[in-house]
C-alpha cells in the first residue's frame, strides 16, 4: 500500500464536499416540514457522536491506519469482514450518487442526452482522479470548495426577497415525530455517509488531528445544508419543497436582481456537479482501497477504472425509474445505511475496548505473577 499523505485541512474540506456533494440542491430533514432546522440541528448533534466512534477507531492504535489497527484487533478473518461490508457500501453509495448526478444532468439540463452518456463521462474523470491519488484530489478540494461555499452562500443571500418566515411557523405544529424522523433522514444521509472515510484517509500525525478533521468538517458541511435547507423552505413552502426532486435549484431559479443576476440555477448546476465529482471520486477511492485490502494488492490505483465501470453499470440498471430512485433514497436508505454508518462500527468499537481491556487484564496478571 502506498503511503499516501493529505494534511489536515485537506481532510476537513473533503468531509465539508462530501457532505455537501449530491445533497446540495435536495431540502434534508423534510419530513420535519416546517420544524426542519431544528432535525438539522439535532441531526448535527447526533452525528457528532457517530464521528466520535469514527476517530477512536482510526486513532485506537496511533502508528498504525485504520485496516491495520482492524487486523490488529479482529485478526485476518474479522477484519475482512468488516472491510468487505464498507467496501461493498462505498461501491454501493458512489453508484447511487452517480445515477443522481445522471438524472440531475438530463432532468434539467441536457435532455436529449442519454442517461448513460451523461453518468459514463462523470465516472471516467473520477477513475482517473484516484490513479492519480489523495494528493491530487486533497488539492483540487482546496482550490474548489471556496467556490462552492461562495456561490450557495451568495446565492441563498440573493433569494432574500424572495422569503417568507411564516413557512417556517408555526414552531411544533406537528410535534416531536416528524422532527425525530427528518433527524435519522439528515444523519443518514449525508452526515454519517463520511463513515467511508475510513477507507480514504491515510494516518494523520497526530490523534488530536483527526478529531478536529471529523468534527470540524461536519460543523462547516452541517451549516451549509442547515443553510440551504431552510433558504429552500423559505423561498419554496414544505408543500412544494416536497414535490421537487431539486428544490435548491428550483430556489435559485426564483433569484431576479435586476436586469443583469437572473438564471442563477445554470450556476448551480455547475457548482452541483464539481460537489458531486469530490464525492463519487472519494466514494470510488475508498472502494478501490478496500478492494486491494481484500485480495492483497500493493496498489489501488489500478483497479480504479473496473471498478469505476462496474459502479456505473451497477448505477444504470438499478432503478427502473426517476420516481423508483427518490422513493428508495428517501424511504428505505436511512435504515440500510444505518446499518453501515451507525451499527457497523459501533459493533466494531465495542469489540476493539473488550479486547484492550482484556489485553490490559493479561498484561498486569504477567506482571503480578513475575
Amino acid at each position: 500500500m502506498t503511503n499516501n499523505r493529505i494534511s489536515q485541512k485537506q481532510g476537513i474540506l473533503m468531509i465539508v464536499m462530501f457532505i455537501i456533494g449530491s445533497s446540495m440542491l435536495m431540502v434534508m430533514g423534510l419530513e420535519a416540514k416546517m420544524d426542519i432546522w431544528i432535525s438539522i440541528l439535532i441531526g448535527i448533534g447526533a452525528t457528532t457522536l457517530i464521528m466520535l466512534v469514527y476517530v477512536r477507531l482510526m486513532t485506537v492504535l496511533p502508528d498504525k491506519d485504520f485496516f491495520e489497527s482492524l487486523e490488529f484487533f479482529l485478526g485476518k478473518a474479522g477484519s475482512k469482514v468488516v472491510v468487505f461490508l464498507l467496501t461493498w457500501f462505498s461501491f454501493d453509495l458512489c453508484a447511487i450518487v452517480l445515477r443522481n448526478y445522471g438524472q440531475f444532468v438530463v432532468t434539467v439540463g441536457l435532455k436529449e442526452t442519454p442517461l448513460a452518456v451523461a453518468m459514463f463521462i462523470l465516472i471516467i474523470l473520477c477513475a482517473l482522479a484516484v490513479k492519480s491519488g489523495i494528493e491530487i484530489i486533497g488539492r483540487w478540494t482546496e482550490t474548489f470548495v471556496i467556490v462552492v461555499i461562495a456561490f450557495l452562500l451568495i446565492s441563498v443571500a440573493l433569494t432574500f426577497n424572495n422569503m417568507d418566515i411564516n413557512k417556517l411557523l408555526p414552531v411544533l405544529d406537528k410535534g416531536i415525530k416528524p422532527i425525530i424522523k427528518g433527524s435519522f433522514g439528515v444523519i443518514t444521509f449525508p452526515f454519517a455517509e463520511t463513515v467511508i472515510l475510513l477507507l480514504v484517509f491515510p494516518k494523520f500525525k497526530k490523534k488530536k488531528e483527526v478529531k478536529k478533521v471529523f468534527l470540524l468538517g461536519l460543523l462547516i458541511g452541517g451549516v451549509m445544508i442547515l443553510i440551504t435547507s431552510v433558504a429552500d423552505m423559505l423561498v419554496l413552502g414544505a408543500d412544494i419543497a416536497e414535490d421537487m426532486y431539486y428544490p435548491t435549484y428550483a430556489a435559485f431559479a426564483t433569484v431576479h436582481f435586476g436586469d443583469f443576476i437572473h438564471r442563477l440555477e445554470a450556476i448551480a448546476a455547475i457548482v452541483f456537479i464539481i460537489a458531486v465529482f469530490l464525492k463519487i471520486s472519494l466514494l470510488l477511492y475508498g472502494a478501490c482501497k478496500g478492494t486491494s485490502v481484500l485480495f492483497g494488492f500493493k496498489d489501488h490505483k489500478f483497479i480504479a477504472m473496473p471498478i469505476a465501470l462496474l459502479a456505473f453499470c451497477f448505477a444504470l440498471f438499478s432503478f427502473d425509474s426517476m420516481v423508483y430512485y427518490h422513493e428508495w433514497v428517501f424511504k428505505v436508505w436511512p435504515y440500510y445505511s444505518s446499518v453501515f454508518e451507525i451499527v457497523i462500527p459501533l459493533v466494531v468499537l465495542i469489540i476493539v475496548q473488550i479486547r484492550i481491556k482484556t489485553m490490559k487484564k493479561k498484561s498486569q496478571n504477567k506482571l503480578y505473577q513475575a
